[in-house]
Order: C-alpha cells, then structure tokens, then sequence
C-alpha cells in the first residue's frame, strides 16, 4: 500500500495537483496518506479538476471509494 502515494505524486506532473505522500514514521506502519492543500483562491473549476484527477490516479493504482456507513465522506479502499 505506501507505494500507492507516491503513484498518486504523479499528479504533480500531469494534471498540476500538488500532492504529498505522508508515509511511515509519520503514519501508523501499514499505511500512508495523501496531503492536499485547499486555498481560498482556487477556483470551482481547479477544485473540480483537481478530484476528477485524484479520481483517475486512485483507479490507476486500483483504489476504490466506498461510502462509509455513518460517514458524509467516502472511504478508500485498496482493490
């Protein structure tokens, strides 16, 4: 799975997203993150076009969303 995260860094290069890979120490052993940063100058289109290709990577490197059963937000899953 840490692998993962630094497939997704690819975004940097072709689509523009800046992404952070968060991997062991600084996450549990096991796991690992992504790290994005929302500005309050990013436009509705930027925003859009930065999930629909976080969307793209996470398929890429076979990670699903599946709801969470009493969450609003969705819940990666490794394929």
């Amino acid at each position: 799975m840490p692998r993962r995260p630094c497939a997704c860094r690819r975004l940097r290069s072709h689509a523009g997203v800046f992404v952070q890979a968060i991997r062991p120490p600084t996450v549990p052993a096991g796991s690992s993150r992504l790290r994005l940063t929302v500005m309050a100058s990013h436009t509705v289109t930027e925003l859009a076009g930065a999930v629909a290709a976080l969307g793209d990577a996470a398929r890429e490197v076979g990670v699903t969303f599946d709801p969470a059963p009493d969450a609003a937000e969705p819940v990666a899953r490794a394929a």
